[in-house]
């Protein structure tokens, strides 16, 4: 999820960036609203209803308007309550509202400087960081509230808000002033994984996941040496997966959950092999079935161009032919 963050920040933030430190082209806000709403709602509500109906026994009143207003991760009974990874959403949904505005903030701040943008960029990630440490790494109880909150995942957001903000400075000019291996992306790939294993051994040090973000959304995204590493994502039933991507998180939870499949354990590579085509195949489907029809409604949200007009949010991140 943290690395979905890091997409999100990267893929959205990157036409505000080129707007307010490259072309200076308008955006047209209104279409970025609708495109968020076009990627994020129909799937969300689908999910939402069926989940409600045939696994909650028809839900509660205050289930059905807290999820349906995005408010559920405000209220310990209606946290996690319906889909597991929905309150994701939740923060996804707070971050596209206030991502204009804080655009326009970094804008200001920096002057018009990259490196000062990045360095606001930073503080603000800092700032998230301690929030976070404060209110869910350190306390030896956790309010929920706090751990599933924008504030405490903020930070996230920001290494690919970060890259967003060097890809515009670079552009498609070689990072040549890095060491030799430092500028193939099998080199951050695999430092950034190394980084993710640490974080699966010691979950406490989840802040490294903020590098780790950064080196394997990098390794795509930056104009360094894209090795086999990063062209193999290319591979096309990788990249239709890629696609479906949104479908598959939102259905494996409930799939995997009330199968009974989901615990691990000696049966867990029995389960894997089970669960796994099976949430691929319902991903694949609900693609075709409920996100592709209002997909195709998207259009572009940035004067005189067309690279925002299938933008993902991350949840939705194809691997190739590019991202969205």
């Amino acid at each position: 999820m943290y690395l979905f963050f890091a997409l999100t920040g990267y893929l959205l933030y990157r036409p505000f960036a080129r707007r307010d430190f490259a072309s200076g082209r308008s955006l047209r806000y209104g279409r970025y609203a609708a495109n968020r709403a076009f990627r994020i709602l129909p799937l969300y509500y689908v999910v939402l209803v069926v989940y409600l109906l045939v696994f909650d026994h028809g839900g509660a009143s205050t289930t059905w308007w807290r999820s349906a207003l995005f408010l559920e991760n405000f209220f310990p009974a209606t946290l996690n309550h319906v889909d597991g990874v929905m309150w994701s959403l939740v923060v996804e949904m707070q971050f596209y509202v206030l991502l204009p505005f804080l655009a326009i903030v970094i804008k200001r701040l920096s002057g018009g400087s990259v490196r000062f943008a990045v360095l606001g960029v930073a503080a603000i990630g800092l700032v998230s960081e301690l929030i976070r440490l404060g209110t869910v790494t350190l306390p030896a109880t956790i309010d929920l509230r706090w751990e599933y909150s924008l504030p405490s995942t903020f930070v996230f957001f920001t290494s690919g808000m970060i890259l967003a903000l060097l890809q515009t400075s670079l552009g498609d000019r070689q990072v040549d002033w890095l060491p030799g291996v430092a500028r193939r992306s099998g080199a951050w790939l695999a430092a950034g994984i190394a980084l993710w294993c640490v974080v699966a051994w010691r979950y406490d040090l989840d802040v490294l996941l903020v590098p780790g973000a950064f080196l394997v959304v990098g390794a795509v995204v930056m104009p360094i040496h894209r090795g086999l590493s990063v062209r193999v994502l290319e591979w096309r039933p990788l990249a239709m997966l890629g696609v479906a991507s949104y479908s598959l998180y939102l259905w494996h939870f409930p799939i995997v959950s009330h199968l009974g499949l989901g615990s691990v354990g000696r049966n867990y590579f029995g389960s894997l092999a089970i669960t796994a085509p099976l949430c691929c195949a319902v991903a694949l489907v609900s693609y075709a079935v409920v996100e592709a029809p209002f997909l195709r409604l998207r259009r572009s949200w940035s004067a005189g161009t067309g690279d925002t007009k299938d933008a993902a949010t991350g949840l939705g991140f194809a691997p190739a032919p590019g991202p969205g």
